[in-house]
């Protein structure tokens, strides 16, 4: 069947009074999963939350032209299906997304019966403000996945970026588009060109090295005489300090608060890391004075400091050392070494037993004290070692076990699952949890834990 010509002039001018309002109209049938019915595609982009009342509108126009026999209303988007066989979808959206949201009526296969129909309202004004904001929450978004481990929402958020940044170039003329990868000349091109090697062949540490890229692109391709220019420059720099490139680091409170039914965490008071030996001083300086850092605790004792330093020919400076850092050696240990004998019996009786001490100067002298001093605490990767330690420091805290076995497993190297398992069982088995462990076998005072349970745990959940 063709569609209502008619419907469609009715749409257009029913909404005339929205102002505000683009509209995309696409009507076509599923080549490669054709059924019953045809299909026509009305999705409204507007700044206004006036929602139901646009899909009251909505609802009565299609009652108007045709004979409908189910529907199914929500508050953003409707679908109809009437006695024709025609099924009428229908959504409101903030984001100006036509272009894309075109290409993904395409990829599902629609075969355009009738012209796609577009009516932009949008002043240049509104289309640079959903530019801006959407550029903003997803890279926000991004660092916010990324270092919770949830690489999949990261990638998402990536390349929400990136439709941004192409949209940018073309969503005022859809045939500037072609002039641009047609022609050798365009001044576009080489953007282009640089944004698509951009979204090529990403993983978690190439998405990471690249993500600062697309925010120069964006400060790039804005108006420098805009007065929102300066604003949106220092919104991006402020997420950039918020968020550092630094290998496998993390606020411990993140996961824990974003995951636990038990417990909220006071945050910012433990950052855990892989060795930042590696990164400039300068860059490690600014993030601790942005975040209130005071220390860092290493974890690595004296040989394997040697031996990196021999190896990589980088260390803390012996100043940047004197002013910052802190050893309490952990020994490190091997987890084929572990696996060899009977794990439970051997290997973390082995590691609870020796580092007693380690563990004690820990709580004792800095979670402790973590709210007036705030520390990052690695060893080299930031994942076992580390990940052991502020395992017992979560547990004693109150978090769930399978929150603690989330945040390990967030370092994404070669983390063990079995690892944690075995670290936490061997704790409430042995000796009778994380609490009776540090108290009757670390010698940290009864006080001296509940004063660091009291300056942790923000708030204590009903369960």
């Amino acid at each position: 069947m063709k569609i209502n010509d008619d419907f469609i002039d009715s749409v257009k001018n029913n909404f005339k009074k929205y102002d505000d309002l683009a509209i995309l109209l696409a009507y076509g049938d599923f080549n490669y999963n054709p059924d019953i019915f045809s299909n026509l595609f009305v999705i409204f982009y507007s700044e206004k939350d006036d929602h139901i009342e646009k899909i009251e509108l909505f609802k009565n126009l299609v009652h108007n032209y045709f004979d409908v026999k189910y529907e199914i209303l929500e508050e953003k988007q409707s679908s109809f299906y009437t006695k024709n066989s025609l099924k009428i979808d229908f959504k409101i959206k903030k984001p100006f997304t036509i272009e894309k949201d075109k290409e993904i009526l395409e990829k599902r296969g629609i075969n355009w019966d009738k012209s796609v129909l577009v009516r932009k309202n949008y002043e240049t004004q509104n289309i640079k403000s959903n530019f801006i904001n959407n550029f903003i929450k997803n890279y926000d978004d991004f660092y916010t996945h990324f270092y919770l481990g949830d690489f999949i929402k990261a990638y998402k958020n990536f390349n929400e970026l990136l439709y941004t940044l192409f949209d940018m170039k073309g969503i005022y003329d859809s045939t500037e588009q072609s002039k641009i990868w047609y022609s050798s000349n365009h001044p576009a091109r080489k953007d282009l060109e640089i944004l698509v090697n951009l979204s090529s062949n990403l993983n978690p540490n190439k998405m990471m090295k690249k993500i600062k890229k697309l925010s120069e692109i964006f400060i790039k391709f804005l108006n420098e005489k805009d007065q929102d220019y300066k604003k949106v420059k220092s919104v991006l720099l402020s997420i950039n300090k918020k968020y550092p490139y630094f290998f496998n680091l993390r606020d411990i409170s993140k996961i824990a608060n974003n995951d636990s039914e038990k417990v909220i965490l006071n945050e910012g008071l433990v950052y855990r890391s892989a060795s930042l030996e590696r990164y400039k001083e300068e860059d490690i300086e600014e993030f601790m004075k942005n975040n209130d850092i005071t220390k860092i605790v290493d974890l690595r004792d004296e040989e394997e400091l040697a031996l990196y330093k021999e190896k990589r020919n980088t260390f803390y400076s012996d100043d940047f050392k004197k002013k910052y850092v802190i050893n309490i050696p952990i020994s490190n240990f091997s987890v084929n070494k572990i696996f060899r004998n009977n794990i439970i019996k051997n290997g973390f009786d082995e590691f609870l037993n020796t580092q007693k001490k380690s563990i004690k100067v820990l709580f004792e002298n800095h979670f402790n004290n973590a709210d007036k001093d705030r520390m990052i605490i690695h060893c080299e990767s930031g994942k076992d070692r580390t990940g052991l330690i502020i395992a017992i420091l979560l547990d004693f805290l109150g978090v769930e076990k399978r929150v603690i076995k989330k945040d390990f497993m967030s370092s994404y190297q070669d983390s063990s699952e079995i690892l944690i398992d075995m670290l936490i069982d061997t704790i409430n088995q042995k000796y009778g949890g994380s609490e009776n462990y540090l108290r009757d076998y670390c010698s940290v005072s009864q006080d001296i834990l509940n004063s660091i349970r009291k300056k942790f745990v923000l708030v204590q959940k009903a369960y």
